[in-house]
Formats: structure tokens, sequence, C-alpha cells
């Protein structure tokens, strides 16, 4: 059997974004890889890092 690796998805929720620091934004991303999982962010160097290492944890399915 082959295995296919394939993209994760994402659902990124902006709550508020700082207009004197557009770097300071807040917000939810939820992990649509069937887990459920929600990580909140404060800026956009935490909103890239949770991104980075959800591309990490790509789904493998046979085909």
């Amino acid at each position: 059997m082959t295995e296919l690796s394939t993209a994760n998805s994402f659902i990124v929720r902006v709550y508020r974004i700082d207009t004197e620091d557009p770097a300071n934004i807040t917000g939810l991303v939820e992990m649509l890889d069937g887990s459920g999982e929600r990580v909140p962010f404060t800026d956009i160097n935490e909103l890239a890092a949770v991104l980075k290492r959800g591309v990490g944890k790509r789904k493998k399915t046979k085909l």
C-alpha cells in the first residue's frame, strides 16, 4: 500500500488586533485533524509558532 501525506487544515479566529501595534493580535487556532485541539495566541509570533507546529502533524492516509 502507498501512503499519502495530506496537508493540515486550520481555522484561525482573530478576535482583536491592536491598531497601534498590528503585531499584537489575539485569537484562536482550531486544528481540523479530528483532535479538537484549540490553541490561543496573543501575537503574530505565537500564531506563526502554532501553525508551524501543526504543519509537522501531517496525516498519512493509506491508498
